[in-house]
């Protein structure tokens, strides 16, 4: 069976920084070892892209902002049902790990900035062909040195990254176990989709389509359009699978809990309880008893005034959930009429 290829699409501007510096992190891994020819370019490119993108944006401040919220939508699964409490505690303990990491580091990227052996070669490192012996001589010779000397000094420049490597592979690996998807039919080559709050989509793709998929859209709407890889292929019917991350509303959140009026045992709002506010049958029986027998009641005050015929009323309680007793005096009325006793509730 062909494996299906995966292709993720942020829809919002902080995920886009995210996934780029994920990209970029997973190639220095790759090539740290420096073990072909031509890893050490791969290396100080991709390493140098990386420092570009932390010179530009705040990426501590926004990663231990996005670190917080997370913390406490897990914690709020705390009082569900049926959660399996060692696990939330064990993730809440790498959160919190991930968090003091994040928070006792220094700017991500700024150990490198000062390092003078890459200040002194970056500059070149973007001029094509730049590396060249005669462009930087300094790098001619640092290539001649041992290995492990040289695989000393990448691993001392990544360790200053682990911090940032290590809280964004987190939030990254629960966001996406936390998306919600399924399989979708597309015609005509053109799919659509409401997706309120989301941040990131993740589609699946059998690679003998002979297509690839253009995504637009935002954190409540995307579209995506499967081009032909081949001008002369033509858009075939599509069956793929399409999972979506929300970052900031319903789905990702945990489910409204309530207290049974009865029993106090936790109670989620929702399918799963059809008895809801109630935890079962039972405690909705005992209390429509406790409501029949009187045992629970809503209180009301009863206002006695006494009025002749044709005399308005002076009542001036709350007319919502006042009843008053009205005592009607009939002198005016014929000798035929006999007096009473009026109950009137005000609206």
């Amino acid at each position: 069976m062909t494996s299906l290829t995966v292709y993720e699409h942020p829809l919002n501007e902080q995920v886009r920084i995210y996934l780029r510096l994920e990209y970029l992190l997973n190639q220095l891994d790759e090539v740290s070892g420096l073990s072909a020819p031509c890893h050490h370019i791969q290396f100080f490119r991709s390493l140098f892209d990386l420092l570009e993108i932390l010179e530009q944006v705040q990426v501590k401040a926004d990663l231990a902002k996005d670190l917080d919220k997370l913390k406490k939508k897990l914690k709020a699964w705390a009082d569900v049902p049926q959660v399996d409490q060692t696990q939330l505690n064990q993730l809440l303990d790498q959160l919190a790990a991930h968090q003091r990491s994040v928070l006792q580091a220094k700017r991500f990227g700024q150990a490198l900035r000062e390092d003078r052996f890459l200040t002194s070669i970056k500059q070149r490192f973007s001029i094509p062909g730049g590396s060249c012996s005669f462009d930087l001589p300094v790098f001619h010779y640092w290539l001649h040195q041992p290995l492990a000397a040289r695989q000393n000094a990448i691993q001392t420049w990544m360790d200053t990254l682990s911090p940032l490597r290590d809280a964004l592979a987190f939030w990254l690996q629960l966001t996406r176990e936390s998306a919600h998807g399924g399989t979708a039919t597309v015609q005509q080559g053109f799919y659509q989709q409401e997706a309120d709050g989301a941040c990131l989509i993740q589609l699946k793709l059998a690679p003998d389509l002979g297509v690839y998929p253009l995504v637009s859209g935002h954190k409540n709407r995307f579209a995506i359009r499967f081009m032909p890889f081949d001008d002369d292929h033509e858009s075939p019917t599509i069956c793929l699978f399409i999972s979506v991350s929300v970052k900031e509303k319903h789905v990702s959140d945990a489910p409204t809990v309530v207290k049974c009026p009865t029993c106090q045992h936790p109670v989620v709002w929702g399918e799963v309880s059809p008895h809801r506010p109630f935890c079962s049958k039972r405690c909705q029986l005992i209390d429509l008893g406790e409501w029949a027998s009187e045992e629970k009641a809503i209180r009301v005050r009863l206002i006695s005034r006494t009025m002749t015929y044709g005399q308005k009323s002076s009542l001036t309680e709350p007319a919502c959930h006042t009843v008053a007793r009205l005592s009607v005096s009939f002198a005016r009325l014929p000798v035929s009429f006999t007096p009473f006793t009026l109950f009137v509730t005000l609206v």
